[in-house]
């Protein structure tokens, strides 16, 4: 039991290493991709634009990380131990980090964007790996156990990396966090290859989005709202840089709607379920998305920017739980289990997350992502309408 606590640390803080080494960059990884677009000139900068060419190593990152969680199952059958399965994910970010620092140019910084992204998706999957190893009345709090750990690692990442960039070049900043991140490689390797994953089969993924209900879900909801993902990470970090605010301001408004996400949702959520049907639960977390980012597209200044955060901040405490919730409980009598159905949500998240460039790419405003959110939901409640009416006809 003492050798287990053991391991569980270990593995816990070498999950806290790399989240902190993925979200080091959070608040200028976009400030750089402008920064290195604008160097550009002659024909790509002209026909594309600055503003396409610094929302591209978004795009590179979130592919390659839908990537990394599609093929997560392929790499971990290779590797068969979870031990190996980290060892193979924590080069891939050290590699990502490298690169990064060592972009001289615009597209060796894709090149780079592009193994974070991979090994971000590795990594994501690979909590779900290791706390699958636990016994199944133990995963959950396995699963509780290292999350916690890679949101801290993402907290400290996110306003350590806004510290240094102030007083070092953002490419100085990658190359430090890559030979930190050696030190995770360095516990890892301490560690035999005892433990086998379990890995389910991608094709049980396609068997859950043969429900009509989830596909409507997908399209209508999940990948509209992290499709605004592109608010945060990308249109933030540039609007309060242009407000004249340093990267530090930048990592502790991220921190900040961060930090009101984990710490509210066991209240907001116990507080929601309790006051609203599951349907009025899943609109207020669309409007409380919508609404704010229109108010802050029409206003479009500092104070209304921290209000939007803010409020950003408390859906997710309570909208995230839900969204899962109401996905997964979506199967009703059909066959999958509810982790499968888990694992299809956290594709389509990821799905969403590679969709939120493209409409940076369309369209810097940040109103089309209230639209885009306020039309989705408008379109899944007249296809749960419709859904209804059929169900009472067949009674």
């Amino acid at each position: 039991m003492e050798k287990d606590n053991r391991e569980l640390l270990r593995i816990r803080l070498v999950f806290l290493l790399e989240f902190f080494g993925l979200s080091i960059g959070s608040s200028f990884n976009t400030l750089y991709a402008r920064q290195m677009a604008e160097t550009l000139s002659g024909t790509f900068a002209g026909a594309g634009g600055v503003q396409t060419l610094t929302a591209l190593p978004m795009m590179f990152l979130t592919v390659m990380m839908l990537l990394g969680v599609l093929f997560s199952g392929r790499i971990a059958k290779q590797r068969r131990y979870i031990e190996a399965y980290m060892r193979f994910s924590a080069v891939v970010v050290i590699l990502g980090m490298l690169i990064r620092g060592l972009s001289f140019r615009y597209w060796i910084l894709l090149v780079g964007a592009s193994f974070h992204g991979f090994g971000y998706g590795l990594l994501f999957i690979g909590i779900r790996y290791y706390a699958y190893l636990s016994s199944k009345e133990d995963t959950v709090n396995s699963l509780a156990f290292v999350n916690s750990g890679a949101f801290a690692g993402t907290c400290m990442g996110t306003i350590i990396g806004g510290m240094l960039s102030g007083s070092l070049s953002y490419r100085m900043v990658y190359l430090i966090t890559a030979a930190f991140l050696v030190l995770p490689l360095l516990l890892l390797r301490r560690t035999p290859n005892e433990r086998l994953m379990q890995v389910g089969e991608f094709r049980d993924i396609l068997r859950v989005l043969r429900n009509k209900k989830m596909i409507a879900l997908s399209i209508f909801i999940v990948i509209p709202l992290f499709s605004c993902t592109a608010f945060t990470s990308y249109m933030v970090p540039l609007d309060v840089a242009d407000f004249g605010y340093s990267a530090t301001v930048i990592s502790a408004l991220l921190l900040g709607e961060g930090i009101l996400t984990a710490y509210l949702g066991p209240v907001m959520t116990r507080l929601v379920t309790k006051k609203l049907p599951r349907g009025l639960q899943l609109i207020l977390f669309c409007l409380m998305y919508a609404a704010p980012i229109a108010l802050y597209a029409l206003f479009r200044n500092m104070p209304v920017l921290i209000v939007t955060m803010v409020i950003l901040g408390v859906a997710d405490s309570f909208g995230l739980n839900v969204l899962t919730d109401v996905f997964v409980q979506a199967k009703e009598k059909e066959a999958y289990s509810d982790n499968t159905a888990l694992i299809a949500y956290m594709f389509m998240s990821r799905v969403g997350m590679v969709l939120a460039p493209v409409t940076v790419m369309i369209s810097p405003e940040p109103i089309w992502l209230s639209i885009l959110v306020v039309g989705g939901l408008v379109l899944f409640l007249l296809f749960s309408a419709v859904v209804a009416r059929e169900g009472k006809k067949a009674l």
